[in-house]
């Protein structure tokens, strides 16, 4: 393991001294698609509106937003390409999720109804 340590540590020099844009350029694709699981994440914990459909549209529409974008160079007055993929990735989930929401499927998590205990042979408690 401390070998692909070692080899990944002196690759990653090596691209940095050699192709420095590269790196930059790598590392700035990856943030953009990480920012690209905060709808899922604010749907899934705080709306519960959204759909797993609707999620997975918004992360696709905005990846794919991000390497468009990217890869033409169009010029987006400033604006970070990255925010733009994500308010596309919303619009996206805020579109779809509507019409595939099921909500007969999913149960209740916890509810106020207590089963009956049971008391063990014998009337010990």
């Amino acid at each position: 393991m401390q070998v692909v340590v070692a080899v990944y540590l002196i690759v990653s020099a090596g691209l940095t001294i050699l192709a420095p844009t590269l790196m930059l350029a790598l590392i700035s694709t990856a943030y953009y698609g990480f920012t690209q699981f905060l709808p899922a994440f604010v749907g899934v914990f705080l709306v519960r509106r959204f759909s797993a459909l609707g999620i997975a549209a918004g992360l696709i529409s905005g990846d794919i937003a991000i390497l468009a974008l990217y890869g033409s160079g169009v010029d987006t007055a400033g604006i970070n390409i990255g925010l733009i993929a994500l308010l596309l990735n919303f619009a996206v989930i805020f579109a779809v999720s509507p019409g595939t929401k099921n909500d007969s499927l999913h149960a209740p998590i916890a509810t106020s109804d207590r089963p009956p205990m049971r008391q063990a042979p014998g009337g010990a408690a």
